[in-house]
């Protein structure tokens, strides 16, 4: 679905594409701690990538979800205190 074509726009340099399908893919099941983690990776992976702070935004809130939906998965926890410390504010 929306997550595997999203997955191929990343790869192939579509960030926009992708975006919009990692959103949809959440929207049909915005409880799914994987999809949320996969939306907040990609968003981290965009910070990482340009700096712009809208995205570290934007990953922190997705996931804030996958945490809330899988609270043992520390691999989504780790990612997430790396992105929050990516700024002297967090």
């Amino acid at each position: 679905g929306n997550l595997m074509v999203g997955e191929r726009a990343e790869k192939a340099i579509r960030y926009a594409e992708a975006e919009v399908l990692f959103k949809k893919a959440v929207e049909f099941s915005p409880t799914n701690y994987n999809l949320n983690a996969r939306l907040a990776m990609f968003y981290k992976s965009r910070f990482d990538a340009t700096g712009d702070l809208q995205y570290r935004t934007k990953g922190l809130k997705y996931f804030d979800k996958a945490v809330k939906y899988a609270p043992t998965v520390d691999k989504i926890k780790k990612a997430r205190t790396e992105l929050k410390g990516t700024d002297l504010d967090a």
